[in-house]
């Protein structure tokens, strides 16, 4: 209901704004999600490249770790140190060569600061270097999956994950709490397989190792981390307890495949996006793991910011744009339509500004024409009926005692023609034929030849009145005699050359009447020799009204009101005046009227 009462201009600014609100709404949705898009993207490449450049890191020094370990198969001192342990006839010459294996270890992982022990093992003796508590006990070693690993391996270096080192070989009896030498990953290599013997190189790790590179990136976005086997267990972990255990979930095999990249995954009912490296050494995988928060934490203002300034922008534009269309369309309109409500009022001649745009100055430019279209042919209206008035006036006048006056005449020229003079019987009786035809005529048309036979009469008394100083010739095509015409239409102009434009004149008086038809409608001419018109006078005759100071011109004027009233626009009255040579006043009516187009009343 309050819309209704509302007006053009509150309606349009009402459905303006909201939409452009709708519009920077989706604006705003489209920007924020492509946006989002973007920064994910990128944030995600982001996180799998530190992935990556972490697993690159660790397999850089695995890598040196393996090329050491291969080199050590082919070192001859080796071959010579087992050569020597397979000769030993006893324990005490097989203890003796742990110097040489010392030397030989020293010199290929001495300086491998993530190496937390090198040994060689065989089924009597652990040789080489061992951590402070970290011992292989030779009598479980063969119990180890560590030595089933490097026994299936046969020859090739193998690299078992994270274990619980003591758990591994049987010492549970050695209780340490939080104690980083308890986890530790392997990497394992069959040296020599003797008869009822071996020897196996055991390099061990400290776990820690593998998490440096994780924990030396200060990114703020990472949740937590992981080294993982394609099996799903634990080499490596922010959480400690989760060392050594195994994860299975579906994505773990999704990372077996691929390789590395990034997706989401679900962790204890958290949703989290994790970006994932394949070792080219262990084969292993390096996971980050972050939530979608605090992955785009960082990125989210920047978003924001960018939404405030495209939605600032958009207002902008779109500011601009409600003042071109209040300019160009919405203000022209509202004048339009105040100038529809003064129409409305009656008031025809209040016209409207053109402003705005083309169609909108054109649609007001045609409006202010029919406003005036309308405004003359009321006036035209107004001029017919005060001209009906002053003719009905003029018949209540003319009608006292009509047959009275026309018995008069009747009686004077019988009177006259009993005396024989019958140039005034003449006279009277067509005078008396004008009279009637005045009187007892009240159709506003008649046919040219009616109104032509009385014009014709009064042609020839006024040549009776003036005798030789009055010569007139006619041109009447015939085709015109049956077209109607408006009522005394050429006896006022004839009259008027001859009380007007003859006043005077001493010398002959000559007045030329033609009529015929054009392509345009019927042309009417009355030429004389009188003294004419100045070019103010015209211009008063054709476009002002009669008053007793052009009392003599009132019959061009009430013929212009007449054929007007008539005719409306169609028809045309010029003067053409060259003083005391010739003066021709021309009318143009067309064939057909407006009482002729109107339906007929009953």
């Amino acid at each position: 209901m309050k819309t209704q009462k509302m007006g053009l201009r509150g309606k349009f600014m009402l459905f303006y704004i909201s939409f452009v609100l709708v519009i920077l709404a989706i604006t705003a949705g489209i920007y924020y999600a492509s946006a989002w898009e973007n920064v994910y993207g990128i944030a995600s490449a982001n996180l799998l490249n530190l992935a990556e450049k972490n697993s690159y890191i660790i397999d850089q020094q695995l890598k040196l770790v393996g090329e050491y370990a291969n080199g050590l198969t082919v070192d001859r001192d080796i071959r010579d140190a087992l050569d020597e342990y397979e000769k030993a006839d006893d324990a005490f010459e097989r203890y003796a060569l742990d110097r040489s294996f010392r030397d030989i270890l020293s010199k290929y992982f001495l300086y491998c600061e993530s190496v937390l022990s090198v040994n060689v093992i065989t089924k009597d003796i652990t040789y080489g270097y061992t951590g402070e508590i970290n011992v292989i006990p030779v009598n479980t070693f063969k119990d180890s999956h560590v030595y089933r690993a490097a026994m299936q391996a046969r020859g090739k270096t193998v690299w078992i994950p994270t274990y619980h080192f003591f758990n591994e070989y049987q010492q549970n009896y050695i209780k340490l709490e939080n104690n980083i030498y308890q986890h530790v990953f392997t990497a394992a290599k069959v040296l020599r397989e003797m008869e009822d013997d071996y020897a196996i190189l055991v390099i061990n790790f400290l776990e820690n190792s593998l998490s440096d590179p994780f924990n030396d990136e200060n990114s703020e976005y990472i949740d937590h981390y992981a080294i993982l086997t394609p099996e799903g267990m634990v080499v490596s972990h922010s959480d400690k307890s989760q060392l050594a255990t195994c994860i299975d979930e579906d994505w773990i095999q999704q990372t077996a495949l691929k390789g590395s990249g990034v997706m989401n995954v679900q962790i204890d009912g958290r949703k989290m996006i994790m970006a994932f490296a394949e070792s080219k050494v262990t084969g292993w995988f390096s996971c980050i793991f972050t939530t979608q928060k605090a992955l785009m934490a960082g990125s989210v203002i920047g978003i924001i910011r960018g939404i405030f300034i495209l939605m600032f922008v958009l207002a902008t534009v779109c500011i601009c744009v409600l003042i071109l269309l209040s300019r160009g369309f919405l203000r022209p309109l509202i004048n339009l339509r105040k100038g529809i409500s003064q129409s409305g009022d009656g008031k025809f001649d209040e016209t409207v500004d053109e402003c705005g745009i083309a169609e909108m100055r054109m649609l007001i430019m045609r409006f202010n024409r029919m406003n005036q279209k309308i405004q003359q042919l009321i006036y035209e209206n107004y001029q017919m009926v005060i001209l009906k008035e002053k003719q009905e006036l003029m018949m209540y006048n003319l009608h006292v005692n009509p047959h009275f006056i026309l018995n008069s005449l009747n009686v004077v020229n019988l009177e006259l023609l009993r005396k024989k003079q019958y140039d005034l019987s003449d006279i009277i009786g067509k005078m008396a034929s004008i009279m009637d035809y005045t009187l007892n005529t009240q159709a506003i048309m008649v046919p040219f030849k009616v109104d032509w036979t009385h014009t014709k009469a009064y042609l020839d008394i006024m040549h009776k009145r003036y005798g030789s100083r009055f010569f007139y010739d006619c041109d009447i095509h015939d085709d015109l005699m049956e077209h109607l015409i408006p009522k005394f239409l050429l006896q006022p102009l004839i009259e008027n050359s001859l009380s007007h434009g003859s006043v005077n004149q001493t010398g002959d008086i000559h007045i030329s009447v033609r009529a015929k038809t054009t392509e345009q409608g019927i042309l009417f001419e009355v030429e004389d020799n009188g003294k004419g018109f100045t070019p103010e006078k015209i211009e008063q005759i054709l476009h002002g009204e009669s008053s007793k100071e052009n009392r003599h011109e009132g019959g061009l004027t009430n013929i212009r009101f007449r054929i007007q009233a008539i005719y409306g626009e169609k028809c045309d009255i010029r003067i053409e005046s060259d003083p005391y040579v010739r003066t021709t006043i021309k009318i143009l009516l067309p064939f057909q009227s407006r009482l002729q187009e109107a339906p007929p009343v009953e």
